[in-house]
């Protein structure tokens, strides 16, 4: 039987291949050699536990047609080059290769397509964007990879919707951070965090060109970390990762320049309704136990999503339950810009049993409250 969302090594490990269903019901495929950074997509269909249909190697610029079935150990499939008919003589075993408690990298096909509705749409769609983001995020954990950023090539042209009028301003540093989900095991509570992080550096240049990444960097590896200020926000994402599954995000998903205004403090951008549209309907997608919001600029936009008085910032940070199935919690945020807003909840006595400082200590005093709802 397929697993979709599922990473499966393919050919003996030089190659890794992801299964997702498509909103046609058909089923798409991206899988990539991280040596030499092949890649392609493939297009099929799926009957019982047989999937038939085309490839296409896109760094070759090869096509041919494959049929694999699944088995409960993988699957095993037969390929040939080009569209015509004719026998496969070509091999393809593919075998689940993450560890069920690993950490893994996805994003919910629900989600894809309402970034790709209202947020981005470039030409072959987000899929190989995200893909691109996970060979990143697999390399950090391989010794022996090169682990270069990701490098997806993203236009103003590109944006939809609301996002679309940013093609007439005068912008520059343009960036995305597309939101993840990090998961461990099976059947654990998720946790979305929603932030305000997209940030890039400054540059004098005007392009058309949007840079894409992740919030917080939490695709990297916190032990291979060197920069103090990522290593302590990769910290506070890892500790949570220890009880919850992660969905992240942040509050608004493009950032730029404006001459000498950050996008940030626009307001004729952030009082666009369409993020809190966007916000409102990935907390519908994911579905999450608990939120957990870091800064002024978040908690206010959660709070007016769900009619809540927004909460003072204070030493006792509380629970406020949303509905019968998820509650909030609301945080400073956890850069070194909010030491001091931290600083009392981080000092207080009732917490001086937990392990850390910092933002270790910080996510464990996050876990207590969350656990003691």
């Amino acid at each position: 039987m397929i697993q979709l969302e599922t990473e499966y090594s393919i050919d003996g490990g030089p190659g890794t291949i992801i299964f997702h269903q498509d909103k046609d019901g058909s089923i798409l495929g991206i899988y990539q050699k991280h040596k030499g950074n092949q890649r392609g997509v493939i297009k099929a269909t799926l009957q019982d536990n047989t999937l038939k249909g085309v490839f296409h190697n896109e760094t070759v610029n090869a096509s041919g047609l494959f049929e694999i079935t699944f088995n409960e150990n993988g699957f095993e499939g037969t390929w040939k080059s080009g569209m015509e008919s004719g026998t496969q003589r070509g091999k393809w075993i593919g075998i689940p290769s993450s560890d069920p408690n690993a950490l893994r990298f996805s994003v919910p096909e629900e989600i894809v397509r309402l970034l790709e509705t209202h947020l981005i749409m470039p030409e072959g769609g987000l899929y190989p964007v995200y893909e691109d983001l996970k060979r990143y995020f697999l390399e950090q954990y391989n010794q022996n990879s090169e682990k270069e950023k990701a490098k997806t090539a993203l236009s103003i042209a590109d944006l939809v919707g609301d996002f679309a009028e940013l093609k007439k301003e005068s912008i520059r540093t343009v960036g995305i951070d597309f939101p993840i989900l990090l998961k461990k095991g099976k059947d654990r509570p998720l946790l979305m965090v929603c932030a305000l992080d997209p940030r890039r550096d400054e540059s004098s240049e005007t392009t058309s060109l949007i840079s894409d990444w992740v919030p917080f960097s939490t695709i990297k590896n916190p032990d291979s970390e060197t920069k103090y200020s990522e290593k302590e926000n990769l910290r506070f994402f890892h500790i949570l990762l220890e009880t919850y599954d992660l969905y992240i995000t942040d509050i608004f998903k493009v950032f730029y320049r404006k001459g000498t205004q950050l996008s940030n403090s626009d307001s004729s951008y952030t009082r666009k309704d369409v993020h809190k549209k966007l916000l409102d309907q990935e907390i519908n997608v994911v579905k999450p136990n608990a939120i957990v919001t870091l800064g002024n600029t978040s908690r206010d936009a959660i709070c007016s999503i769900f009619n809540v008085t927004a909460p003072a910032w204070s030493e006792n940070p509380e629970l406020i339950q949303l509905d019968n199935t998820k509650t909030l919690l609301c945080l400073p945020h956890i850069s070194g810009a909010a030491n001091g807003t931290k600083a009392p909840i981080l000092n207080n006595e009732v917490y001086a049993e937990l392990e850390g400082k910092g933002n270790t200590l910080y996510a464990n005093i996050a876990k207590k409250i969350l656990e003691n709802a």
